[in-house]
């Protein structure tokens, strides 16, 4: 992955996640690492993306849509999908 810093040479949000991911290049790992431990803003930033992917790992797995709206829904695609199709006409003007 190649570098995503600023021209203040912070690195973007993309990077610090993927910091946090785990999917940083080990060498741009560890420089970004040495940046956080200095920059504030940046560290800051960072700790609000644990929180939210914190949040976002705890939320619970959504229930199974019922039943009647799956078989509408497939039953309005099977619909649509045997409908001849819409074709704009143009109309060239007078000229």
């Amino acid at each position: 992955m190649t570098s995503s810093t600023d021209t203040a040479g912070h690195p973007d949000v993309t990077e610090l996640s993927d910091l946090a991911e785990g999917i940083l290049a080990p060498t741009r790992s560890a420089d970004v690492r040495r940046h956080l431990e200095g920059c504030e803003p940046c560290a800051d930033m960072q700790a609000s993306l644990e929180e939210i992917r914190t949040l976002l790992g705890s939320v619970p797995e959504p229930s199974p849509m019922p039943q009647d709206v799956a078989d509408r829904i497939d039953a309005a695609l099977a619909a649509e999908a045997e409908a001849p199709p819409h074709f704009l006409r143009v109309t060239p003007k007078p000229g």
